[in-house]
């Protein structure tokens, strides 16, 4: 296969529903003959969590771990923080997180295998037959038009009739309105295709639902056809994610050596020192370990001078030191928005939260803030999706919480966010990840 890394370990993390055994065991051994590192698979709870998955990996002597969420409708959002915990006590671990696997042209692929299985246990002409994609519903509208988009493609693959798509749970359409749908548009059979991994409750709930069709729609056949599994579609997917994960990584040390450190061979020190944050001057090797969390600064009216925090020593370049070395994450659980009944309860102190995030994000980004519909949210224009999506998810590996929608990046606010704690930290984790975009990134010319 092209997509071939020839280096590191990869955790996948499967819903917490899914078995990690039969199907799930097949995978890693597929992915084991492809790849030069150990595999392991994990869940985010459930019998076989991902930090007990992580630590595996560790005694089998991983230091560079890729980890694969394989579903995005299990939202990964407490993924961080326990991974993180993991590496507190590894200091030399390097993971690399990439988003949740989409249903592109790979895993299409493998839908369409299992949807070709069944249509000929049908026994129906496949141009008569309807097909379904079932999936379950995602944290956000994005995520879950993407089962639209998903069964469009597989409806091209298969030439059946047509092709809709439906949710297990939470959202609509439910699977019975389109398995009705097809019938009255003159369908005669239905093939319902899970996305969904491995089997599980959740596959479980659509065998229940099949079956109870079958007695409201007795004229139309169903037929449900296998979930995700070892396909050679999922391996390829899976690859596909490994690889551009260790581009970008390459791409980021080659960019951040590029900024702060190759110049040590080609110019003199006093040349480097211009560019460098103070701690890092002279000739000192760059530390993995983060910088000390940084005091609030006060001007002159007693507000809190968020563009002077950071690299005081030298205002020529005040985010550097903050970019590269980092500073710690949000300690503890993770910083996730309220619930818009505590707004409600307290909308005075929840408009001074609002407020004061952002006087610091303009201050410290200079990007302009977009009022949230739903509150519990503070909304940051980004130039384009591409620079949303990669600051998405550099900040939840800060364990601060993100979401978006196009190009616009969201972060949590609370009224009861206190200025020292939770507003410091939805701060620094944006000023440090756009300025290490648009100042080292963006700027050395480097591809994301």
């Amino acid at each position: 296969m092209e997509n071939r890394p020839t280096s590191g370990a990869v955790l996948l993390i499967a819903p917490s529903d899914a078995p990690v055994t039969g199907a799930g065991e097949e995978v890693v051994r597929f992915l084991r003959a492809q790849l030069a590192g150990p595999v392991a698979l994990g869940t985010l709870r459930g019998d076989r969590p991902a930090v007990a998955a992580l630590r595996e990996l560790l005694v089998r002597g991983a230091r560079k771990v890729t980890v694969v969420p394989l579903d995005a409708s299990e939202a990964p959002a407490n993924l961080p923080a326990a991974l993180n915990a993991v590496r507190a006590q590894q200091p030399a671990l390097v993971l690399r997180a990439v988003a949740p696997l989409a249903l592109g042209s790979e895993l299409v692929a493998a839908l369409a295998e299992n949807a070709r299985a069944a249509l000929a246990a049908l026994g129906q002409p496949a141009e008569a037959v309807a097909v379904v994609l079932l999936g379950s519903a995602g944290p956000s509208s994005e995520q879950n038009a993407e089962l639209a988009r998903a069964a469009r493609l597989l409806w091209e693959q298969l030439g059946v009739r047509g092709a809709d798509y439906a949710f297990l749970e939470r959202a609509r359409p439910d699977l019975g309105a389109m398995v009705e749908r097809a019938a009255r548009e003159g369908a005669t059979g239905v093939v319902v295709v899970p996305a969904l991994w491995f089997g599980g409750t959740r596959f479980e709930e659509a065998q229940r639902q099949v079956a109870a069709l079958r007695q409201r729609v007795p004229g139309v056949p169903l037929a449900l056809a296998a979930p995700l599994g070892a396909q050679a579609g999922v391996v390829r997917a899976v690859l596909a994610a490994v690889a551009a994960a260790a581009a970008r990584a390459e791409q980021l040390d080659t960019s951040l050596a590029h900024t702060h450190g190759s110049f040590r061979h080609r110019h003199p020190l006093s040349a480097i020192d211009a560019i460098l944050p103070p701690r890092y001057r002279g000739g000192v090797v760059v530390s993995a370990a983060p910088m000390g969390a940084a005091e609030l600064v006060y001007d002159e009216h007693g507000q809190v001078a968020w563009d002077r925090m950071w690299g005081r020593d030298d205002p020529t370049s005040p985010f550097c030191e903050l970019a590269l070395a980092g500073g710690p994450p949000h300690r503890g659980e993770l910083l996730e928005p309220v619930s818009p009944a505590e707004v409600e309860a307290d909308w005075a102190g929840y408009s001074r939260v609002v407020a004061e995030l952002t006087r610091g994000i303009q201050l410290t980004t200079g990007l302009p803030v977009v009022l949230s519909r739903v509150p519990g949210w503070i909304g940051v224009r980004c130039r384009d999706e591409e620079m949303a999506i990669w600051l998405l998810r550099a900040i939840i590996v800060e364990n601060v919480f993100a979401r978006r929608e196009g190009e616009v990046l969201y972060l949590p606010a609370g009224p009861s966010y206190r200025l020292e704690k939770e507003i410091k930290n939805v701060i620094t984790a944006l000023a440090k990840t756009y300025h290490y975009w648009s100042e080292h990134l963006q700027a050395s010319g480097d591809e994301i």
